[in-house]
């Protein structure tokens, strides 16, 4: 029996010529054709690996009767002087070399293999969430969107512009005042919410105390908690609805120390002779919007030079911007009448809807009592949300 060398942890790696390989861990030459028995394996005293090595040693046993069958044939074909075409292999010199060597591994070919299939293994992307389309959106989320891409306050942004809108397309809103305690019964606060895809508050307006005229502060509540304490120092102070001395005439004011005008509101005065004669009529408002700049939010105005918005508006002169005002209610059965779609059910003096003078059937904004202190407010483009709550808290000044 031919003898047989074992490579172990402290033998060098054989890196000889092509007549030797490896088998299974054992150093064996390959010009020997003939082999008796299966390859001497060593024990060891795990059971686990004594497994592992019975299988081994039959699939070596199983390779070498191949191989030796395989090297008788060869010689066969050497040795013969016939070079009858039944003698003559299939495959050339350099497959049968090539097949020769595949049968015999190197030691780190399992590994190889196994990084191999992990490779192949086609890696899964991660799932993306399909985002709506812009078309099934609603109006709000469509100003939020626009208002994130040019970085700017989605209560200051205009929703975007649709010109087949109806009257049920509007950013609807809910305002809710609360009286409930004794100065807020003198100084109430009102707190207005959006009510596409759920209540959320948006804006939250409260009544100041000692101004000789009216002053309602304004907050963001989308950048601060509700139960905090609201002051122009708090950092969602977004400006505040000045009233004038008649108090017909109301200004929207930004946060800015220039007393820069964002929109304005002017109700025309009833006389106490027509009052007598009619009773009590709708109040007419006229709302006063300064232009649009390229990413939808009001261009603001300077309080103090000669462009103020109501001086322009009371003298005749042309008001930059857009002016809107109140649609004329129909006279029915002894009262005024609006459609406001559902959206308002109680009769008040306060319910209007606001158009523009050339688009008369087209509603812009509308607002009316649901309760008696829950009211209804939906508004639309030129409009932003913020002109839209000032509007409302012009109406309740009154």
């Amino acid at each position: 029996m031919p003898s047989t060398k074992y490579r172990t942890e402290s033998s060098p790696k054989y890196t000889g010529g092509t007549n030797t390989a490896y088998v299974n861990g054992a150093l064996r030459d390959k010009t020997n054709s003939r082999r008796s028995g299966p390859t001497k394996i060593p024990k060891y005293n795990s059971t686990s690996t004594r497994k592992k090595e019975e299988v081994n040693t039959s699939l070596s046993s199983e390779d070498s009767w191949a191989n030796d069958e395989e090297e008788k044939d060869n010689r066969k074909l050497n040795d013969s002087d016939i070079s009858d075409d039944r003698n003559v292999s299939i495959f050339s010199e350099q497959d049968i070399e090539g097949e020769d060597e595949a049968s015999y591994p190197d030691d780190n070919d399992e590994y190889l293999m196994e990084d191999f299939s992990r490779k192949s293994k086609v890696e899964k992307k991660p799932t993306v969430p399909k985002r709506r389309p812009e078309t099934n959106l609603s109006t709000l989320e469509r100003t939020i969107n626009a208002a994130k891409f040019h970085k700017v306050s989605h209560l200051m942004m205009a929703p975007p512009e649709n010109p087949g809108a109806s009257q049920r397309d509007m950013i609807k809103c809910v305002i809710i005042r609360d009286k409930k305690s004794t100065f807020k019964s003198i100084y109430p606060r009102y707190t207005m919410y959006f009510q596409d895809g759920g209540d959320t508050i948006a804006m939250i307006g409260e009544k100041q105390g000692s101004n000789r005229t009216a002053n309602y502060h304004i907050f963001d509540m989308s950048r601060g908690a509700p139960g905090a304490k609201l002051s122009k120092k708090s950092g969602n102070y977004m400006g505040k609805l000045r009233g004038g001395k008649s108090k017909t005439d109301y200004s929207l004011l930004s946060s800015s120390t220039m007393k820069e005008q964002v929109g304005a509101f002017v109700f025309d005065k009833i006389s106490i002779t027509k009052q007598l004669k009619e009773g009590q009529v709708p109040r007419k408002l006229h709302v006063l919007l300064p232009p649009l700049s390229s990413t939808s939010t009001a261009v603001p105005v300077n309080v103090n030079s000669d462009s103020d918005m109501i001086t322009r508006h009371r003298t005749g002169l042309r008001t930059p911007g857009s002016v809107l005002t109140t649609k004329e209610p129909t006279f029915e059965r002894g009262q005024y009448r609006l459609n406001f779609h559902g959206r308002v059910t109680t009769p008040s003096v306060k319910n209007f809807q606001v158009v523009h003078p050339d688009r008369p059937g087209e509603v812009l904004a509308q607002f009316g009592r649901v309760d008696d202190n829950k009211f209804h407010l939906d508004f639309r483009r030129p409009l932003n949300a913020f002109q839209a709550f000032g509007m409302a808290l012009a109406q309740f000044n009154l």
